[in-house]
């Protein structure tokens, strides 16, 4: 069924754009609601999931700073602080002090949550897997589009409209 009439919004011409963003979104909230089906059985959300992968693979073993990580899981300064909290009270990564600048926290993952990812990483895998059912022909022409996509919004101030 058509998102609009899944949503019950009146549908007309020159709304095709509209259409690809709801679409998008919907995307968007269902993947993410699978995925979070997966991790939730393991005490993680895909937020975490993510973060912690970034601390691990691009952290390595010298760890990751606060904003760096805030930088590459997209989200805001005080949401990351509470982010990483959350994940320090669950034994998932410690905070060290970054030699010669203490005010520069480094996030490094901790052996627990590293031995919870090797052990996640297969589920979840074969969940995105699962999730994502498009040919490849067509999975390679809709991450085409959306590269593109992304490249223009970047580059075009995010889509604002001066006054």
């Amino acid at each position: 069924m058509p998102i609009f009439s899944e949503l019950g919004i009146r549908d007309s011409k020159n709304r095709q754009k509209e259409k690809f963003l709801y679409n998008m979104a919907s995307c968007y909230a269902l993947v993410e609601r699978k995925i979070d089906e997966t991790l939730s059985v393991y005490g993680l959300s895909p937020v975490t999931m993510n973060a912690l992968l970034v601390i691990k693979h691009v952290g390595k073993n010298k760890g990751l700073p606060q904003s760096e990580l805030c930088k590459k899981i997209i989200v805001t300064a005080g949401n990351i602080t509470r982010l990483v909290d959350r994940l320090e009270k669950n034994k998932f990564v410690e905070r060290v002090s970054l030699t010669g600048d203490r005010r520069v926290n480094l996030i490094k993952v901790t052996k627990k949550a590293s031995d919870l990812l090797n052990k996640v990483w297969p589920i979840y895998k074969k969940s995105v897997d699962k999730i994502v059912c498009l040919p490849e022909g067509n999975l390679v022409n809709v991450t085409s589009v959306l590269e593109s996509l992304r490249q223009t919004i970047s580059q075009n101030n995010g889509g604002k409209i001066k006054p």
